[in-house]
């Protein structure tokens, strides 16, 4: 395998390498993404705030139609003790129990109403919990098997992190500096392979002169349009 070729695989194994360490690089941004979870805990708040509300509502009405119901049973034990003869008084007592038994219909239905929005809303808090059930277990699953897939990268950019060093060790310092600066400037493409007598990357005409050259093992030969490393096909 001549300088150039080896360059190519060089060129190849940096691209896998760099290709992969993208993809950890993607899968560590999922598994750090709390994003969800948060959104299931504002739900939850809400839902939980809002029962919270219900409830501290049901118990205001409740403490007043009892002080109504007892102020009811004390109006209608005085009614009927035989001990207010005052017809106007009379009047009035019966009136402040028709008053208080509209009142405590009146609490009796919002307390119907309250029941059934919390009926509700601890339906869907159940609903919700089910829902956050059934994820966390699908993100223990897909976090184990994107764990695992970091692992298997690690080994494979590894691996070819050696691979790379290896080669590199038996180019010269000259060349491999040429080869580092044209896979910054080329974006990744070093090397370029001469097809149908153009090159492979900038689709430029290579003279006979020049690909005989290329094919040559003693000498690198450049693309003389791009300048990438030329290597025949």
């Amino acid at each position: 395998m001549n300088n150039a070729q080896t360059l190519l695989k060089l060129q190849t194994i940096k691209s896998t390498i760099a290709k992969s360490k993208v993809e950890v690089n993607r899968i560590n941004v999922i598994l750090a993404d709390k994003s969800k979870n948060a959104a299931f805990s504002e739900e939850f708040e809400s839902i939980s705030h809002n029962i919270s509300d219900l409830e501290n509502k049901f118990s205001q009405i409740d403490a007043e139609k009892s002080q109504l119901q007892q102020k009811n049973r004390l109006n209608e034990a005085k009614l009927y003790s035989g001990n207010v003869v005052n017809p106007k008084e009379l009047i009035d007592i019966e009136k402040d129990i028709s008053l208080n038994k509209k009142r405590i219909e009146s609490l009796e239905t919002e307390e119907a109403g309250i029941l059934s929005q919390l009926d509700s809303r601890t339906n869907a808090f159940s609903e919700k919990e089910s829902e956050f059930k059934e994820f966390g277990s699908n993100q223990v699953t897909k976090f184990s098997e994107l764990n695992y897939s970091i692992t298997e990268l690690s080994k494979t950019i590894a691996e070819l992190e050696q691979h790379a060093s290896d080669l590199m060790a038996t180019l010269s310092p000259q060349l491999l500096a040429e080869f580092d600066e044209l896979m910054v400037t080329k974006k990744g493409l070093a090397v370029a392979v001469i097809r149908d007598d153009c090159c492979g990357v900038c689709g430029s005409d290579i003279s006979l002169n020049v690909r005989l050259s290329a094919r040559s093992n003693a000498t690198i030969t450049n693309c003389p349009s791009c300048r990438r490393i030329l290597i025949a096909e």
